[in-house]
């Protein structure tokens, strides 16, 4: 997994508002896995010559691309129940 940093950055420059929190998690963890899932590559938001990113080995970064797939994976609709009585 990144660091926290590199976490901080992406969240940062990737951030999706909205009036519920859910909903601004899942737009910005969609955003983050969009830009991560072609290229991952982060740079320092103080020095824009050091790739924060280029200290992560490949099996860090597919660890970190998979375990964004696996929240944004469709879901299956609760269905409302209905008790018979």
């Amino acid at each position: 997994m990144p660091n926290g940093l590199i976490l901080t950055v992406l969240a940062s420059d990737h951030f999706r508002a909205d009036t519920r929190d859910d909903i601004c998690f899942a737009n910005t963890l969609r955003a983050i896995a969009d830009v991560v899932g072609v290229v991952f590559c982060v740079y320092n938001p103080v020095d824009a010559t050091e790739e924060l990113t280029s200290r992560l080995t490949d099996q860090q970064e597919n660890r970190f691309q998979e375990a964004l797939r696996i929240p944004l994976m469709p879901r299956p609709k609760l269905l409302k129940s209905t008790t018979v009585t």
